[in-house]
């Protein structure tokens, strides 16, 4: 078995094993309809509603049970990171014009989010990487050697890798896991649109963090 195959098992296996002790969506949900996002709604516990309470038909009258997750900024900064995620190591190199970081190791994108971005995501090669191979920490980062002149900050795939940590790191998270990797790959739909685009995407995910 490859080191790459041996790490997306091991991601597997961590999350499966979350996964289980996440909060059940509503009874009666079909597992294969695409899932629906709305914003997430505060209530007057100064707590956000789980997804599974927006979908309850009712949310608006119930007390959310959930709570904002930490923003990229805090990701990008902080390298202890939830299990199954690795930050890697961070290094600096220094010219006489620049400093610039480096990241060795490092759990890579495709490894965490088990393929590219689907069909909805639109490329922009100053905004979004090109190379979904990159580390994690790196995008959130924002810049990538081999991509000069591009800043990832801001950009969808920097939303969700941040989201994707906070549904590792905080089974209270608005979303699971599984529903991050949902809105990467296309099959978890936001509102108020019903449809998937960077825009879209963020504008949610930025609801869902302080």
């Amino acid at each position: 078995m490859s080191s790459q195959e041996s790490q997306n098992q091991d991601i597997n296996t961590v999350e499966a094993g979350a996964d289980k002790k996440r909060r059940r969506f509503v009874a009666g949900v079909s597992v294969a309809a695409p899932v629906i996002l709305t914003l997430a709604s505060p209530s007057v516990l100064g707590q956000v509603q789980c997804l599974s309470q927006q979908m309850s038909g009712n949310a608006s009258q119930k007390p959310g049970s959930c709570a904002l997750g930490l923003s990229p900024g805090y990701w990008m900064n902080h390298t202890n990171w939830p299990s199954p995620y690795s930050y890697g190591t961070l290094k600096t190199q220094r010219t006489k014009t620049s400093t610039t970081p480096t990241i060795t190791g490092g759990t890579k994108c495709l490894a965490a989010f088990g393929s590219a971005p689907g069909p909805w995501f639109t490329p922009d090669s100053k905004k979004e990487p090109t190379n979904f191979n990159l580390q994690m920490s790196v995008i959130l980062l924002g810049t990538d050697p081999n991509q000069p002149g591009a800043n990832f900050n801001g950009g969808v795939i920097w939303h969700l890798v941040a989201a994707l940590l906070n549904a590792a790191n905080s089974s209270n998270y608005v979303l699971t896991v599984a529903e991050v990797k949902g809105l990467w790959t296309g099959s978890t739909k936001p509102l108020p649109t019903y449809i998937s685009s960077n825009a879209n995407i963020i504008a949610f995910l930025e609801t869902t963090w302080q």
